[in-house]
């Protein structure tokens, strides 16, 4: 069977529903495709872990310049309540 014969087959099958699972379970660009060839290469999970790590970092980054100053303000005041008039005389 040449080329040509496996295109006209295929497009034959379109309608066919079990044809049509075959040959998604021969695309390996699925969700569950992707996480276990991740798994299973050390390649791949190295290179997953480190675009994982680049995002962790900037979103790090993000919520310190929006969010820490305030934070620190809070958990201050919170330790070192201000002082009214009368305390700052006595």
């Amino acid at each position: 069977m040449n080329l040509e014969q496996v295109k006209q087959l295929i497009e034959e099958n379109q309608t066919n529903e079990e044809w049509q699972s075959y040959l998604r379970g021969l695309n390996p660009y699925s969700v569950e495709g992707i996480e276990q060839y991740i798994q299973s290469n050390h390649d791949a999970r190295s290179w997953f872990d480190s675009t994982v790590d680049k995002r962790s970092a900037k979103s790090l980054e993000t919520w310190k310049s929006n969010h820490l100053e305030s934070a620190v303000d809070a958990e201050i005041k919170k330790r070192f309540p201000a002082k009214d008039e009368k305390e700052i005389e006595v």
